[in-house]
C-alpha cells in the first residue's frame, strides 16, 4: 500500500522513482517562502489497485457527462452577470486551468496535482487504504461540500500544523502532506460576489451541495490579519484587487481524488529565514497572483467558523451536507461595496493555540485624541500584526455602539489617516477620526458601511488610497 522511495536520513533513494521525488521536491522546497525552511524528509508512493480503478471510471463519467448535450451544465458564464464579477470568475478559473493538463485526447476532463495536510500519519494512511472518506466529519465545508484540497503544498501543511504556519511551527517540526491527482470538468469559481454577509462574514455556499452542473468549486483566498482580541490568521476569498495567497480546489467526489504520494516535510531551524517570512506574510508582501489577474486581499473571517471549515483539509475529511441559513443574495451594488478593501469586525472566539502569550500595555490614563490612538495602536503596541492590542482601560466591560449619524469631517478623517503609521481598518478610521479608542468602542455596521462610502469618495478624490484592506493617507 505504502512503499518509502526516498529517505532523507537513511540516504535511500528508489532509482526508478528518482524523477517523481527530485520533482516533490522542487514543489515544495522551491515554494514562495519555504526556500532555507523546509526540507522533504520522506517520500512514500500509494500503490492502491482499487483506487486506482475507481479514479480511472470517474475520469471516464466525467467524459460521458461533458460530452452528454442532455447533462446540467454549469450556468455561471450564461447568467446577466456585471461585467466586473464575471471577470472575477473566469480569472479564478484561469488561475487552477494554468497549471492543469488533459486527462483524455477530447480536452473534455482535466487533471492536475493537489495536496492535502494530514494531521498524523495515521490519517494519510487511511487515505492510501480507502480515500479520503475514511475520516468523516460532520463539518460544514466554507465553499461548499466536497473534499478540500489545495494546489500549495505549504497551504497544506498549514493543516498538517493544527492550523499554524511554517514559519510558526518549532524547528524540527515534520508535517505529513498527501499528493494526489484530482479530476474535474466543470467547475465554479468562487469569488466575494458569492458571499452573503461581511459582518460577520458569511459565505453563501457554506453547507451547500456544489453548484447545478459542476463536479468542483475553486477559490483563490488571501491570508487576513487577526481581528481584536484574536490571535490567529485567516483565510478568506480574494477581493478582486487583493493578492492570492493559495488556492482551494472542492471536488465533489472522493472518486476524482487519486491519492499518489505522502510526503513527510521538516521545518528547518533557520531563524532568520523564519522571520522574513513571517515579516512579508503578515505586510502583504507575499504571495501568488492568477495569471492575468491583478494583485488579490480579503477581510477576516471569525477564527471559530474558519476553523471548523479548516479542521476537515487537514483531517482527510469529506464535508457533509448542510443547510444553509436563509438569506437574499445581496444586489450588485451591495456586492460592490463589499468588494472594496474593509475589515469586518466578526464574533472573538478563543483562540485554540493554548500557551501563547498576548502583549499588552497599559491603557492611557486619560481620553484619547486621534493622534493619540492612532500612535498607541500602531506604534507602541503589538498593534494587528503582533501578538495583541492595548488592554482597554479598567471597567471597561461593555463596549457601547456608535451611530452612523456621528460622522467625522473628511478633513478629520485625513488628519487620522496622515498621523498613523501604517494603515488603518475602516472601522479604527472611523473611531480615531472621533476621537475614540478603538480598544474600548464598537460601531454598528451601518457606520461602518458609511465610512467605507466616504473613504471611497477620498480615494476617487485622491486624498486616501487601500492597501491589504486598510487605509492611508495618499
Amino acid at each position: 500500500m505504502l512503499k518509502c522511495i526516498f529517505d532523507l536520513r537513511t540516504g535511500h533513494m528508489d532509482a526508478e522513482c528518482a524523477e517523481h521525488v527530485l520533482e516533490l521536491q522542487r514543489m515544495i522546497e522551491d515554494s514562495p517562502g519555504a526556500s532555507g525552511l523546509l526540507r522533504v524528509q520522506s517520500v512514500h508512493v500509494i500503490t492502491n489497485g482499487d483506487l486506482q480503478q475507481k479514479y480511472d471510471l470517474a475520469v471516464k463519467t466525467l467524459h460521458l457527462r461533458a460530452s452528454d448535450t442532455t447533462f446540467p451544465k454549469p450556468s455561471w458564464r450564461d447568467e446577466e452577470l456585471e461585467a466586473v464579477l464575471k471577470h472575477d470568475r473566469e480569472v479564478v478559473l484561469s488561475g487552477l486551468m494554468h497549471g492543469a493538463r488533459p486527462a483524455v485526447p477530447e480536452r473534455s476532463v482535466f487533471q492536475r496535482s493537489v495536496y492535502h495536510g494530514c494531521p498524523s500519519w495515521e490519517v494519510a494512511q487511511s487515505i492510501a487504504r480507502g480515500s479520503f472518506a475514511s475520516n468523516v466529519q460532520n463539518t460544514k465545508g466554507w465553499y461548499g461540500e466536497g473534499v478540500y484540497t489545495t494546489t500549495s503544498p505549504t497551504y497544506a501543511l498549514r493543516y498538517a500544523f493544527h492550523m499554524r504556519e511554517f514559519w510558526e511551527v518549532q524547528p524540527r517540526t515534520v508535517g505529513i502532506v498527501v499528493v494526489a491527482q484530482a479530476a474535474f470538468a466543470y467547475i465554479y469559481p468562487v469569488t466575494r460576489a458569492d458571499y452573503t454577509s461581511d459582518d460577520p462574514p458569511e459565505c453563501g455556499l457554506k453547507g451547500q451541495r456544489l453548484k447545478r452542473g459542476c463536479d468542483a468549486h475553486v477559490v483563490c483566498v488571501h491570508r487576513t490579519p487577526p481581528y481584536a482580541g484574536e490571535l490567529r490568521w485567516t483565510y478568506h476569498a480574494c477581493h478582486a484587487d487583493q493578492r492570492v495567497h493559495a488556492t482551494e480546489l472542492v471536488i465533489q467526489q472522493e472518486s476524482h481524488l487519486l491519492p499518489q504520494f505522502v510526503v513527510e516535510v521538516e521545518v528547518l531551524n533557520n531563524p532568520t529565514k523564519q522571520r522574513e517570512v513571517q515579516l512579508a506574510f503578515q505586510h502583504g508582501s507575499h504571495g501568488q497572483s492568477c495569471p492575468g489577474a491583478p494583485q488579490l486581499d480579503a477581510r477576516t473571517k471569525t477564527n471559530g467558523e474558519r476553523d471548523d471549515d479548516a479542521a476537515d483539509l487537514g483531517a482527510g475529511q469529506v464535508r457533509s451536507q448542510a443547510s444553509r441559513p436563509s438569506s437574499a443574495v445581496p444586489p450588485a451594488a451591495a456586492r460592490q461595496d463589499r468588494a472594496a478593501p474593509e475589515r469586518a469586525t466578526g464574533r472573538h472566539v478563543p483562540d485554540q493555540d493554548a500557551g501563547r502569550p498576548q502583549e499588552q500595555t497599559e491603557p492611557p490614563p486619560t481620553a484619547p485624541t486621534a493622534s493619540d490612538a492612532a500612535r498607541r495602536q500602531l506604534g507602541g503596541g503589538a498593534g494587528r500584526g503582533g501578538t495583541g492590542r492595548d488592554a482597554p482601560p479598567a471597567g471597561a466591560d461593555r463596549r457601547p455602539d456608535v451611530a452612523a449619524s456621528e460622522m467625522p469631517s473628511d478633513n478629520d478623517i485625513v488628519a487620522t489617516l496622515r498621523q498613523a503609521e501604517r494603515p488603518l481598518p475602516t472601522r479604527d478610521v472611523y473611531l480615531l477620526s472621533l476621537g475614540l479608542d478603538p480598544t474600548v468602542v464598537k460601531i454598528e455596521s451601518s457606520a461602518k458601511k458609511a465610512m467605507h462610502q466616504r473613504l471611497t469618495a477620498l480615494r476617487a478624490a485622491g486624498q486616501a488610497e487601500s492597501v491589504d484592506g486598510c487605509w492611508r493617507a495618499r
